[in-house]
């Protein structure tokens, strides 16, 4: 769908540059294919994107972004709000769980977890396959150089 792709080289554009300078993540959706004026952009941004929940794990990579030092994942158990014991933390963003809060409860940690809340909100065929992706590359998008 090129919608989806449209969607997907815009956060991308975003996660790369920023919001500050619409023109570069112009070009970097024309490097993508795009054609796209810095007023469509801009447009986008302010009456779609930002209600969005990719907006939603943009912010959350910003904020990481910014103190990278820190862990990014929570300390707590987002279920039952104590910091003692494993916690296994979400591969889309920064929630943590004991293994026993969960719903059904697990007893390994499984490969490429996503919580509850990301898998409702980033994997639902509603919300789209491209937020799914979006959501799923947003960890890992830390690990590129935004310099």
């Amino acid at each position: 769908n090129s919608s989806s792709n449209w969607i997907q080289s815009f956060s991308t554009g975003l996660y790369r540059v920023g919001k500050a300078d619409f023109n570069r993540v112009k070009v970097e959706m024309r490097l993508m294919g795009h054609n796209v004026s810095t007023a469509e952009l801009v447009d986008y941004f302010y009456t779609t994107y930002r209600y969005s929940n990719a907006y939603i794990s943009w912010k959350m990579f910003l904020a990481f972004k910014r103190s990278p030092e820190e862990n990014f994942h929570n300390d707590a158990c987002q279920k039952c709000g104590k910091d003692d014991g494993e916690l296994i933390c979400c591969d889309t963003c920064n929630l943590a769980f004991h293994m026993n809060c969960l719903e059904p409860a697990v007893s390994d940690v499984p490969d490429d977890w996503s919580c509850d809340i990301c898998e409702k909100y980033f994997s639902s065929l509603k919300n789209g396959k491209a937020l799914k992706l979006l959501a799923k590359n947003y960890v890992s998008a830390l690990n590129f150089d935004m310099a």
